[in-house]
């Protein structure tokens, strides 16, 4: 009798456990697992002030990647350059509609970077610091082939949900892009500027979106439904203080590593890039303090 009690509780148990699993906050919680075993150091629900409504929101993970610029034969480290990494999860199944476009930032979007120096200043003229890194030839974004812009949420029982969809978007799509500009905002506001003293200070953002299911739809696929890893996506954002092309990584569980994987990477990259023109960097951020002190304080 006691044996059968054992038995039924310990299947009882099983049961609880594959209702969990099967919870939406449970495919949340491997994509925090997913990113700490990557880089140890995360946020998860992290939150932040929406800029539109006030009100606080949560991104389901996010983490700062901290990147040493350092000069040649100097031992202390001034410079820095912070990849930052926002997530949010869903278990649903997504498909996006993907088509060829040219791989340039003129055409999808360029990264978007904050913090100081935001252009570098050359003899006859300036350049926004997008520009001057280069971001096509190191960036994963730029080396795909195809790029989506529409996405469906994968139909059940052959209905399309509109609401769901729209749902996707307030819950996913909405709070990456509101968190990207809060911080943005903050970052710029977050120091003083010390035009004698003025140090590189730069964040890059990365919006990840983690999907249970992803398909395509494209071309190449000769417009058949194919399972997927990893796509780009784009949204054209615009509001009154708000203007650009948004680039997002959508990826599966399993498509996650890889994205993370390339991140680190050319991040990297891009550091040393950055290194091995620090002092056209510096110039170029104490110009730029100068000119916001004085603009400040006019």
């Amino acid at each position: 009798m006691a044996e059968v009690k054992v038995k039924n509780k310990q299947q009882q148990t099983e049961k609880l456990e594959e209702v969990v699993k099967k919870h939406g906050k449970f495919f949340e919680y491997q994509v925090v697992l997913k990113f700490k075993e990557y880089f140890g150091y995360i946020v998860p629900n992290d939150a932040y002030t929406d800029p539109e409504t006030g009100n606080s929101r949560e991104i389901d993970v996010s983490t700062l990647l901290v990147r040493e610029i350092k000069e040649k034969r100097k031992k202390e480290i001034e410079d820095f350059f912070f990849p930052v990494i926002i997530a949010q999860a869903k278990k649903t199944s997504l498909v996006l509609l993907c088509y060829e476009e040219i791989s340039s930032k003129y055409v999808i979007g360029s990264p978007i970077f904050s913090g100081i120096p935001s252009k570098i200043y050359h003899k006859d003229y300036s350049e926004e610091i997008e520009d001057f890194l280069p971001t096509e030839e190191i960036i994963h974004w730029y080396k795909k082939p195809e790029i989506s812009t529409q996405a469906i949420i994968l139909p059940r029982k052959d209905k399309i949900n509109e609401k769901e969809e729209e749902n996707f978007y307030k819950t996913i799509w909405y709070p990456l892009i509101n968190s990207i500009i809060y911080n943005v905002n903050d970052h710029e506001k977050s120091w003083y500027f010390d035009p004698e003293k003025e140090t590189i200070n730069l964040q890059m953002y990365y919006p990840i979106v983690v999907v249970e299911g992803l398909y395509k739809i494209s071309p190449f696929t000769n417009f058949k439904l194919k399972p997927t890893n990893h796509e780009i996506f784009v949204i054209r954002y615009s509001s009154k203080d708000f203007q650009k092309n948004i680039i997002f990584d959508v990826c599966t569980l399993k498509g996650l590593e890889r994205v993370l994987h390339q991140i680190e990477k050319e991040t990297e990259k891009l550091k040393n890039f950055m290194a091995k023109n620090i002092k056209k960097l510096k110039a170029s951020a104490i110009l730029e303090a100068k000119e916001r002190f004085f603009k400040k304080h006019e």
